[in-house]
């Protein structure tokens, strides 16, 4: 294991430190609910194109995905030993049978020590090599160490994967993805509502006289809609009988940067030019408002003109973006920020009107900015 330097001498997080809140503290159920979701759905390429595996679990009497139907069926699954992996390895070098995936989809590759035996050769993808830095970013959080913080990695690395999963865990960021279902049931709002949970919030529009759209931005790993669903009991229940009326549509990772708006005739707008995030609800609006500067920058003759307005629409809701992540991330904070949006329904007012640029964001008031101020450090 690799050592730890905390070189960073600030005080300790006042909050329990998590690198993903919503999955490191969720009931026993829900984490069994999303291991079985992860295993059922990876269970199907194994048997079909796994050799290792295939005839490991037809030995077993398991043929098809439907023979582990439930928790009650796991003992069912052949043990391992690493000799069984060092044997296969070894009648099938370099990387035995135990492949899932065609080689070209595998983009590292790793061995144990060979301290106890011939080593073993391992090959990541790059959805597992992204496991192995989460599982080590929250190590690094459990320990205290966070932003600010070193660490120090004294290793001649070699092909050991512990190292390198530990040095990928340190500069792992937590991803944010976006998943959207539409549903058969008049609107009991004309606002677009949102929800927030620890890591998950989940936006209601109504988009027809009997139709609303619901759309969940989360933090981590990717999930089904209706486990997202789950962590919202009172959106579940309204929901509960109301026919789907759509597919899923998901996106994510999210936060895209684009190098520049223009390059020679090609410009850029709306997400195709970078987003951090869709937290605000405002990627149609900006895209809009970038087309219709292109316009006018065509017009004119050129794309330079362009180039600094998308750079000047964009200061304001990137910006604004960034302050509500801040809040997302560190849940205290978020209901400190609440808590004050619900005493002074004016102060929420004028930041909308701002975030809407019905009114510069000068007009915020010095009164305001010391409310939210007070707000960050907890007074």
């Amino acid at each position: 294991m690799p050592l730890i330097s905390k070189a960073s001498s600030a005080p300790a997080a006042a909050e329990v430190p998590f690198f993903d809140r919503a999955r490191e503290t969720a009931p026993l159920e829900t984490l069994r609910g999303w291991q079985w979701e992860r295993l059922a759905s990876g269970f199907a390429d194994v048997l079909g194109s796994n050799a290792f595996w295939r005839a490991r679990l037809h030995a077993a009497g398991i043929r098809d995905p439907r023979d582990l139907a439930s928790w009650a069926d796991f003992a069912k699954l052949p043990r391992l030993t690493k000799g069984e992996l060092a044997a296969d390895q070894a009648a099938a070098p370099p990387f035995g049978t135990n492949l899932t995936y065609p080689l070209d989809r595998y983009v590292r590759v790793f061995q144990t020590s060979g301290t106890t035996g011939p080593p073993i050769r391992w090959l990541e993808t790059d959805a597992s090599w992204t496991w192995w830095a989460r599982c080590w970013a929250m190590v690094f959080r459990a320990a205290g160490l966070g932003p600010g913080d070193r660490l120090f990695f004294p290793f001649s690395f070699g092909l050991f994967v512990g190292f390198w999963a530990g040095l990928e865990g340190a500069t792992a960021r937590r991803k944010r993805f976006g998943l959207r279902r539409h549903f058969a049931i008049a609107p009991w709002s004309d606002r677009v509502e949102v929800y927030w949970r620890d890591g998950c919030e989940a936006y209601v529009t109504p988009v027809a006289e009997d139709e609303v759209g619901v759309a969940m931005l989360w933090s981590g790993e990717g999930g089904r809609f209706e486990c997202l669903l789950e962590r919202f009991p009172d959106l579940a229940r309204r929901l509960a009988s109301a026919p789907v009326a759509s597919r899923d549509r998901g996106a994510g990772p999210f936060h895209r940067r684009a190098r520049a708006a223009v390059r020679g005739r090609i410009a850029l707008v709306g997400d195709a030019a970078g987003y951090v995030d869709a937290i605000t609800g405002e990627g149609l609006a900006l895209a809009f408002r970038e087309a219709q500067a292109l316009a006018t920058s065509v017009a004119g003759g050129g794309l330079v003109r362009y180039a600094a307005e998308a750079r000047r629409w964009r200061r304001l809701p990137e910006t604004l973006t960034r302050l509500l992540l801040i809040a997302e991330r560190r849940p205290r904070l978020r209901r400190r920020l609440f808590a004050t949006l619900e005493r002074d329904p004016r102060l929420f007012a004028r930041l909308l009107a701002v975030h809407c640029r019905a009114v510069p964001a000068s007009r915020l008031g010095v009164g305001a900015a010391v409310r939210l101020a007070g707000v960050v450090v907890g007074v």
